[in-house]
């Protein structure tokens, strides 16, 4: 499985020495200067941003790098070297008060550089919404139902990023690539791979982008979202690329498994029989680990992370301390709770630090953390590690 990062793995990132006081005051002076902040979570709707190197700096000063309002028209649209911000807001019908959820969406191939600062941008939002935010931990590949319900369309994972000075073509001159359509109902992605037949199975639908040619193939094991979320892509792709007259020049073209398109195959450079069984294809959604539920008390005041567990099994609320941090292992997600009473230093580091606390219990890199407020809203999955079961 490739880690995070151009060579640098996602557990050695920076991240989780941000939140000290240094970085504390760098985030207060940024916060007042980021013009990007302007607005951020003051109306229902989701907001994004983008980590971006402002000096196009090798340093790996942290001060170099900022963030990007993202377009509107690109929700949705990722890139694997990037790391994104995402904020949603909603209004509650009966109070009115607005509650927002954020999310730091990590590519598989960000920097270490940009790791680090998507961490401490969402802390930075976080205290400029007054730490009332549901915080969350998105890893690409492993986004999760509720991040992938955030968007009206499938989200579409690309190559590349700001990093590799990435820029849209015209559509006379784009570079061929292929994209992987898999997934169920709302639980749907499209993420770019490999243009070789060797790259698709039998089990999910691919699209070939040429440009001005648009092919749509379907695995004779494929399902109907699968295809129905492909042709919505496809159509997508097509009303984007029009010409000066507002016309799209794009031809859209299906295909079955087994059909024997010339264009469509010398285009994938290689042969059906090099397309994977579905049964090949290695499953990337999140799976409930044969363990019980654990719970762990986290604390620096010694200096430095000290981890100790406080329960396993049937977990109980009682265990759980206002004074202090606490992390859930809660199978398919981890959860940092925050106490009410915790200092300031640990509400601010809890998150950062979640990556180390990973690394030492050695704990899926890719599982999804979430962050939660004692009092605040909790997810049912953090409910439901303190219902009394807890068995493996």
């Amino acid at each position: 499985m490739q880690e995070a990062g151009h060579g640098a793995k996602l557990k050695d990132s920076n991240m989780a020495g941000y939140g000290g006081k240094g970085h504390h005051d760098l985030r207060e002076g940024a916060a007042k200067e980021e013009k990007a902040w302007k607005g951020a979570g003051q109306k229902p709707g989701l907001e994004i941003w983008r980590v971006e190197n402002k000096k196009a700096s090798k340093s790996g000063n942290a001060a170099d790098f900022g963030i990007k309002k993202w377009p509107k028209s690109k929700s949705g649209t990722f890139y694997d070297g990037d790391s994104f911000i995402i904020l949603h807001t909603v209004k509650n019908k009966e109070s009115g008060k607005l509650t927002h959820d954020v999310f730091m969406w990590l590519g598989l191939n960000s920097t270490q550089d940009e790791l680090g600062v998507a961490a401490y941008k969402m802390v930075e939002l976080d205290d400029l919404l007054g730490g009332e935010p549901m915080q969350h931990r998105v890893i690409q590949d492993h986004e999760g139902r509720k991040f992938m319900r955030l968007f009206k369309k499938p989200i579409l994972v690309l190559s590349g990023g700001v990093a590799s000075g990435f820029n849209q073509v015209k559509a006379t001159s784009y570079k061929p690539r292929l994209l992987w359509v898999k997934g169920k109902s709302k639980n749907m992605r499209v993420k770019e791979c490999a243009l070789v037949a060797s790259s698709m199975n039998h089990g999910d639908v691919f699209i070939v982008d040429l440009g001005l040619q648009l092919f749509q193939w379907n695995g004779n094991k494929s399902g109907p979202f699968e295809r129905n979320k492909a042709r919505e892509v496809l159509s997508g792709i097509k009303a984007d690329r029009l010409n000066s007259a507002g016309v799209s020049k794009v031809d859209t073209e299906v295909l079955e498994d087994g059909d024997t398109s010339k264009a469509f195959w010398k285009a994938i450079g290689g042969k059906p029989s090099e397309v994977r069984n579905a049964t090949d294809v290695e499953e990337t959604d999140t799976m409930v680990r044969e363990r019980k539920y654990a719970l762990f008390r986290m604390s620096d005041a010694s200096g430095s992370l000290e981890i100790t567990k406080a329960g396993e099994g049937a977990l109980s609320r009682t265990m759980l301390d206002s004074k202090d941090v606490f992390v859930v292992d809660a199978k398919t997600e981890i959860f940092v709770w925050v106490g009410k009473k915790a200092s300031k230093q640990e509400r601010r580091k809890a998150m950062p630090m979640v990556s180390k606390f990973m690394q030492q219990k050695g704990l899926d890199k890719f599982t999804p953390v979430t962050r939660v407020i004692e009092g605040a809203r909790e997810p049912t999955a953090f409910k439901n590690a303190f219902s009394g079961g807890g068995g493996a």
